[in-house]
């Protein structure tokens, strides 16, 4: 795995665009069984400048395929600034997400999806279907007043935000509600 992460390494800035080229490099990547290597092979791809939704799409994919939850948490994290206001990555990113065991990993993941893409309604939903599952009201009232602060003033959102709110203790429950006070005029 050391040699097939060195090789994937140094041939990750050479990816050109062409399709059959990036597909090689991930069938590669599918063979290594160390989360660790494929953790620093995925970061070298995600070094590269331009890369296309479909190759974001693979490296959420690879990222899903670890048993690590540091070594998922951390390849999405440095993939969330590129997520942009897709439907698709935002899907993907969730099912890799909900698949993380601990939820201090699933929170940072989710924050740093909240604080690096463009939040839509979509979006903002997946990452609640996500913060649905975490078993710490801690960790749900950490991203759901995140989430608050960016998500879009969408009349069906908000109240998909206070029906998860109304699944937490109290005193949780109220600092989420006020997180919402942004979207009274």
């Amino acid at each position: 795995d050391y040699d097939r992460r060195m090789l994937l390494v140094a041939t990750a800035p050479l990816l050109a665009t062409d399709d059959r080229a990036l597909q090689a490099w991930f069938d590669a990547l599918a063979a290594c069984h160390s989360d660790y290597d494929t953790r620093m092979s995925l970061e070298a791809v995600l070094a590269r400048d331009q890369l296309a939704p479909e190759a974001l799409e693979r490296v959420i994919a690879a990222a899903a395929r670890m048993h690590s939850d540091y070594d998922r948490r951390t390849t999405l994290e440095a993939l969330a600034p590129r997520l942009g206001d897709s439907q698709a990555l935002a899907r993907s990113y969730a099912t890799a997400v909900k698949g993380i065991g601990s939820d201090y990993d699933r929170r940072a993941a989710l924050e740093a999806q909240i604080a690096g893409s463009t939040l839509t309604p979509f979006s903002s939903a997946a990452v609640l279907d996500v913060v649905d599952v975490l078993g710490s009201d801690f960790d749900r009232g950490v991203v759901m007043k995140a989430l608050a602060a960016k998500m879009p003033a969408d009349a069906a959102l908000i109240a998909r935000y206070r029906a998860s709110a109304r699944k937490l203790d109290d005193h949780t429950r109220g600092q989420v509600e006020r997180a919402l006070d942004r979207f009274q005029s």
